[in-house]
């Protein structure tokens, strides 16, 4: 994964930052706050992040996850990034912007600021650690796979 999201920053000059998405199966992410959402266009630039389902498909409103799956492909953001050494000194010299605030995502500061971000697709469906309750699925999965024991040591 990291090489691709490396490969497509070298391959694309137009672009400053690269990052990660994957498809979403599970209908309970696309209505999670926490598996961020982006949407790209047809050459693979992030148009927009969000926390909410996006797009909104409006035929669909009232259907549920599952049906708004087979009928559209969402994709999650995976939060891995590539980013030119200028693009990244401009970066965290940028005030946060609203978009940033109102999502609470960093990358909507680079889009507001006009920085094209290209989003790779990779197979990778891990899950994220971004909340407390998130450790405990985590290790749950790592106990039940026997990949820590019991007291929180890997084996």
């Amino acid at each position: 994964m990291i090489d691709k999201v490396a490969n497509a920053l070298n391959a694309n000059d137009l672009v400053q930052i690269s990052t990660a998405a994957s498809v979403i199966h599970e209908p309970t992410e696309l209505s999670n706050p926490n598996i961020v959402k982006v949407v790209v266009d047809r050459s693979g630039i992030a148009l927009y992040f969000s926390r909410y389902s996006i797009p909104f498909l409006r035929e669909l409103a009232d259907a549920s996850n599952a049906e708004k799956l087979s009928r559209f492909r969402y994709l999650k953001h995976i939060g891995i990034y590539g980013f030119r050494k200028d693009a990244l000194l401009r970066f965290v010299s940028l005030d946060k912007s609203l978009l940033e605030e109102a999502e609470k995502l960093e990358q909507l500061r680079a889009l507001e600021n006009g920085m094209r971000i290209i989003v790779v697709e990779v197979a990778y469906n891990g899950v994220p650690v971004d909340t407390p309750s998130d450790i405990k699925l985590v290790e749950n999965q790592l106990l039940s796979s026997n990949r820590i024991n019991s007291v929180g040591g890997m084996e």
